[in-house]
C-alpha cells in the first residue's frame, strides 16, 4: 500500500492537489499554521525572523519537501510494510515552478530511497503560497548576521569540535540545531553557552523545533532514517538567507559517516546512512542543481573523531568541555536506573566510538557513562554493539578495508577515492581496538 501525504491549504478551499495519485492511504497535513487538519508543529519562521534572514523561494520550497518527508518517515510505521521494513511512500510538495523541480526528481528519490531503505515518489505541482507572514516584532528586534559560514549543531562531541575549531579560526559561524525533545534542546543550549564563555565572537544557536503529527492513532515510527535531510533543508535555509554566497559544514568525523556495517548481520537495519559520502555527493549535487548559493562542507571526512580531537587548536576548552556534549544513541536510557538524564548508556555504536576517541587523547573518564565496557562482566545483556566491533577487528584480516566500506554503499567518483574510505575505516577500528585493550579481558 502506498501512503501519501500533501500539503492542506495550498489548493483551493474543499480541492485536492491535482497531483494525487489513485489509491492507496492519502493524509492531509498543515505546513505553516494552525489547521483543522493534522498540524506539523515547528518554529522556522521564528528563527528566521530573530536572525532577520531571506531564505530564497526555492530553499522554502526544499525545506517544506523536507518538513513533508520527515513526517512520513517518522509517523509512518514500518511494521504496516510489506516486509515490516520497506515502506510505499508518496510525498506531495507544493512549488512555484515545477520545471526545476521535476528535473532534480529523480536525484531526489534517490537521495531518500538511499537514506531510509524505503521506495519514495515526490510529486510537485504549482502553488504560489508563500511563507507566513514576517513577524515584525521579532525581526526589529533581531540583528542581520554579518557571517558567511552556517554550521550544523547537533550537540555531540563532533559539532562542538567543529564549532571551537572555526572560532579558534576567527570564524562566528551560525549554529544550526535540531530539537525532538527538551533533552536535546538543553544539551544543545548547554554546549552553546561553554562556547560563548570560551569565545565571545560565538554567533547565535538557531534552534529548530519540528514535530509532525500522528497519522496513525498513538504510533510513531522509531527509525527517524531521513533526520539528516530535514537537517540539511533547514541549514540550507539559514545560509540561503544570508544574502551572500554560503558555506554549510557539517563537522563529522568520517568513521561514522562511512559506518561501514560491523557484521553482516548490520547490512540492513542497523546502517545509518546519515553523513555518507553518497548522501551528501547527492545533496551538494540537489543544491547546484536547484541553484542555491550554498556549498556544503564537510571538513573531517577523512578523520577519525580521536584525530578531530587530537589536531584540534583549543585543546584545553575541549578536554574541559568535552563531558557536556552528548553522541549517545540512547540519551534517556539512564531514566530507568533513576540516574540523571541525558547521560552516556556507554554502550552504542557513538558511545564506544566517542569513548575510544577520547581514550586516544587521554580524557576519557568512565563515570560519564552508565556502563563501563572496561569492567562490565560478560554476562550482562545488551553488549551486541561491543561485540560486533570486536568481530570487525578480527575480521580485517581475512575482509579488505575497501570491501567493508563498499558494502555500506556506493561512494561516488566526486566523494574521494576508496582507499581514502578505507583507510578512514581501517584508523577508526584502530582506535576502538585500542580502547578495548583496556579491558581485563577480550571476552566479551
Amino acid at each position: 500500500m502506498t501512503y501519501q501525504i500533501y500539503p492542506a491549504g495550498y489548493v483551493p478551499h474543499n480541492k485536492l492537489p491535482p497531483s494525487l495519485l489513485p489509491g492507496g492511504t492519502r493524509f492531509a497535513v498543515s505546513l505553516d499554521s494552525s489547521s483543522a487538519v493534522r498540524m506539523i508543529r515547528h518554529d522556522a519562521w521564528d528563527r528566521v525572523d530573530e536572525n532577520r534572514l531571506n531564505p530564497s523561494q526555492r530553499a522554502i520550497e526544499l525545506y517544506r519537501l523536507a518538513l513533508l518527508a520527515y513526517t512520513a518517515d517518522t509517523r509512518i510505521p514500518r511494521r504496516l510494510a510489506f516486509n515490516r521494513w520497506e515502506r510505499d511512500i508518496a510525498i506531495h510538495v507544493p512549488v512555484a515552478d515545477t520545471g526545476p523541480w521535476l528535473a532534480v526528481r529523480d536525484g531526489l528519490v534517490d537521495l531518500l530511497s538511499f537514506l531510509t531503505g524505503d521506495h519514495w515518489q515526490i510529486e510537485f505541482f504549482r502553488s504560489t503560497v508563500s511563507r507566513p507572514a514576517r513577524n515584525v516584532r521579532k525581526w526589529k528586534r533581531g540583528t542581520s548576521p554579518t557571517t558567511d559560514a552556517v554550521a550544523l549543531f547537533s550537540g555531540g562531541l563532533d559539532s562542538l569540535i567543529g564549532a571551537s575549531e572555526q572560532l579558534a579560526h576567527g570564524t562566528s559561524p551560525l549554529l544550526v540545531g535540531h530539537c525532538d525533545s527538551p533533552g536535546t534542546s538543553a544539551v544543545q543550549s548547554r554546549v552553546f553557552e561553554a562556547l560563548k564563555k570560551q569565545y565571545p565572537t560565538t554567533g547565535s544557536l538557531l534552534q529548530f523545533w519540528v514535530t509532525p503529527p500522528h497519522l496513525f492513532e498513538g504510533e510513531k515510527e522509531g527509525t527517524t532514517r531521513g533526520r539528516s535531510f530535514l537537517f540539511f533543508a533547514l541549514g540550507t535555509l539559514v545560509a540561503s538567507g544570508l544574502g551572500r554566497e554560503a558555506r554549510l559544514v557539517v563537522p563529522e568525523n568520517g568513521f561514522i559517516a562511512v559506518n561501514a556495517p560491523l557484521t553482516s548481520t548490520r547490512l540492513g537495519p542497523l546502517s545509518t546512512r546519515t553523513v555518507h559520502p553518497y548522501t551528501v555527493t547527492r545533496y551538494r549535487e540537489l543544491l547546484r542543481a536547484l541553484g542555491l548559493p550554498v556549498s556544503l562542507e564537510t571538513p573531517y571526512a577523512f578523520m577519525t573523531k580521536g584525530e578531530m580531537l587530537e589536531g584540534a587548536a583549543d585543546q584545553a576548552f575541549l578536554r574541559g568541555s568535552a563531558n557536556i556534549s552528548m553522541s549517545c544513541a540512547h540519551p534517556t536510557a539512564g531514566r530507568w536506573k533513576k540516574l540523571s538524564p541525558f547521560k552516556h548508556c556507554g554502550r552504542c555504536v557513538p558511545c564506544i566510538i566517542r569513548r575510544a576517541s577520547l581514550h586516544r587523547v587521554g580524557w576519557d573518564k568512565s563515570a560519564d557513562y552508565i556502563t563501563n565496557l572496561l569492567t562490565v562482566g560478560s554476562h550482562t545483556a545488551s553488549l551486541e554493539d561491543a561485540r560486533a566491533f570486536l568481530t570487525a577487528i578480527e575480521r580485517r584480516h581475512t575482509m579488505a578495508p575497501a570491501v567493508a566500506v563498499l558494502r555500506a554503499g556506493p561512494i561516488p567518483q566526486a566523494a574521494g577515492r576508496v582507499e581514502d574510505y578505507a583507510s578512514i575505516y581501517a584508523r577508526g577500528l584502530d582506535e576502538v581496538e585500542g580502547f578495548l585493550r583496556g579491558r581485563k579481558t577480550r571476552h566479551l
